[in-house]
């Protein structure tokens, strides 16, 4: 974890164990970064604490000069040689952002609840995840998916970090949330694409309706919509259309498949590799995990008739299990 977000996750107390021994050995053996986390808890706690009169009363020269005494410990001293009203008002701004900015920092990183539980991680290949609630996800690679110890009981929570396409299966009476530190994604059945670094996340929705609850925002999302978000910008929020050749250049390159339907994996290797398996219904709805990285066609075939105890007849183009 960067400093910043060390820092961030201390002035909001929402650090692991692991992360604030990281950032009390860091407050130990680094003077740099004991000094910038003593100057962000001055503004913070300047900011909690200033008050603000109502428009009809507000001075803006006078509650920057406020401001800037609660902080004058660890900043120093402006002098100013002759008012500039101008300057003045963007002082204001600052203030206001710099508010709605660590309403902002609470909510990215707040996880209302969130017990962290079952991690997938992928370093080289991308993988599909089936999901205890019968969804399923397309894991990209140096990605990692993090379960809710209580995931399919009240409702069904994730942490990603790095970017995949989520199936989710349909549940009236339990939401699915996908969390990052950026923004969260609020659905009950559809499907759609999460990507997520240090500074940015996107959102695109390829079937039904998601919910993205950003800083303070909400944002409903349909089928075609695309949310961006920034942070290098300051918390830049934007719309744009969902490209689904993301979704099937992901889905193409996946590899090996962890507790998925079969329907899901014959669907995949007919657009991936033209190879067209038909399976009974019963057994189409089973789930298999299958390590199909670097395998020829044939041998293909020849795992699927293992897995699923059938055997494949060849029908024209179309493998036939029985």
């Amino acid at each position: 974890m960067s400093n910043e977000n060390l820092i961030i996750g201390y002035l909001t107390g929402s650090l692991s164990d692991s992360e604030r021994k990281q950032c009390d050995a860091l407050l130990k053996e680094d003077a740099a970064f004991k000094a910038e986390l003593e100057a962000y808890q001055a503004v913070w706690l300047a900011a909690d604490t200033a008050k603000f009169p109502g428009l009809d009363r507000f001075n803006a020269q006078e509650s920057w000069t406020s401001f800037e005494q609660m902080t004058s410990d660890t900043r120093p001293k402006t002098v100013v040689l002759r008012p500039n009203y101008y300057r003045a008002f963007y002082r204001v701004a600052a203030v206001v952002l710099l508010i709605v900015s660590s309403l902002f920092v609470y909510q990215q990183f707040g996880t209302q609840g969130f017990e962290a539980g079952i991690t997938y991680t992928n370093e080289a290949e991308k993988t599909v995840q089936g999901l205890e609630d019968g969804s399923y996800v397309y894991l990209s690679d140096n990605s990692s998916l993090e379960m809710d110890q209580q995931f399919n009981q009240d409702d069904r929570k994730l942490r990603l970090d790095g970017k995949a396409f989520f199936v989710v299966k349909p549940d009236k009476d339990r939401t699915f949330e996908v969390v990052t530190d950026h923004l969260t994604a609020t659905v009950k059945g559809t499907t759609f694409l999460v990507r997520t670094d240090d500074h940015s996340a996107t959102v695109g929705v390829n079937t039904g309706i998601v919910e993205v609850h950003v800083g303070n925002q909400t944002v409903t999302l349909f089928a075609g919509d695309q949310l961006d978000f920034s942070y290098n910008d300051g918390g830049v929020v934007s719309r744009s259309n969902f490209d689904p050749n993301d979704l099937s250049a992901l889905k193409s390159q996946v590899t090996d498949y962890y507790d998925t339907p079969l329907k899901v994996i014959l669907e995949d290797l007919r657009k991936a590799k033209n190879l067209h398996i038909q399976a009974p219904k019963d057994v189409e709805n089973q789930r298999y995990t299958l390590e199909l990285s670097g395998i020829p066609t044939n041998q293909i075939v020849e795992t699927i008739e293992v897995v699923t105890n059938t055997t494949a007849s060849l029908v024209g183009d179309i493998y036939v299990l029985k």
